[in-house]
């Protein structure tokens, strides 16, 4: 999956304040543990187009 598609969707204002936490450990995790059961066909909510 490209970046792109497992970027983190939301207003660069809140990118910019946030941007330490993108770049810890357990944001990765969270981020994999996501698209792990994505993969899995599982539900994750809230939906995408519904997140920030």
């Amino acid at each position: 999956m490209s970046d792109k598609q497992t970027a983190v969707q939301m207003d660069d204002s809140w990118k910019a304040a946030l941007a330490d936490e993108f770049s810890k450990p357990y944001f990765a995790d969270i981020k994999q543990s996501i698209l792990n059961e994505k993969a899995k066909g599982k539900s994750v909510y809230p939906p995408r187009a519904v997140n920030f």
